[in-house]
């Protein structure tokens, strides 16, 4: 839970059963101190992510509990040992967006091709939400024309904020193993990586980030 105060720009913001005033000077720089025991990883991984602000994507495949004693541990740091103890990594994706896989998943960290100076900025704040819907607001926020494989399913979650939206799209869909593919006409695809076809007028943007492969 989160509450901003515009004026100064800083947030109240709930660790567990105590709350922490965050400036935007001491965000980066902030440092975790909670107990917990078997605490749902999900929960504890976004509380974390919130304190800086991050650009932060959690697949649905990330499950579990989780029981730590942090003091005073940077926030990074509480991030990658929560994921670890769960049996996931922290990835840091070319955007910069840190999205969260179990080490079976294999990094695919070809950079793609950076967005345009003036791609236009979104901000999402999803749980468990359906990704279709999902995908259905980044478009209407970026101006989008998308089309959805049918094959295409899944919830996402995932806190963004102020990122390019080729970043933002990138993001959701390579974390559930999906592809997105932009035609010649400037239609967004998102498919099946097995459906996304190679072609001049096609780029096809795979990254496999399916459990067990």
């Amino acid at each position: 839970m989160e509450f901003r105060l515009p004026e100064s720009g800083r947030r109240l913001v709930k660790i567990g059963r105590s709350w922490r005033l965050i400036t935007p000077e001491s965000a980066a720089q902030a440092r975790v101190t909670w107990r917990f025991r078997d605490l749902d990883v999900r929960t504890a991984l976004e509380a974390v992510a919130r304190i800086p602000r991050a650009n932060f994507v959690l697949p649905p495949h990330v499950r579990g509990n989780t029981t730590m004693s942090l003091k005073d541990v940077p926030w990074r740091d509480v991030l990658d040992s929560m994921a670890r103890a769960a049996g996931f990594q922290v990835d840091v994706l070319p955007s910069g967006i840190l999205c969260v896989l179990h080490p079976s998943v294999r990094k695919d960290m070809d950079a793609p091709a950076p967005a345009a100076a003036d791609a236009k900025r979104v901000s999402l704040q999803v749980r468990s939400a359906d990704l279709r819907e999902v995908l259905r607001d980044l478009s209407l926020q970026a101006g989008l024309s998308m089309v959805v494989s049918p094959a295409v399913r899944g919830e996402a979650t995932a806190t963004l904020y102020d990122v390019p939206w080729p970043d933002a799209l990138e993001a959701i869909v390579s974390s559930l193993g999906y592809a997105v593919a932009t035609e010649s006409s400037g239609i967004q695809r998102v498919v099946p990586p097995a459906d996304a076809p190679v072609g001049q007028e096609l780029e096809a943007k795979v990254r496999e980030r399916a459990p067990g492969k």
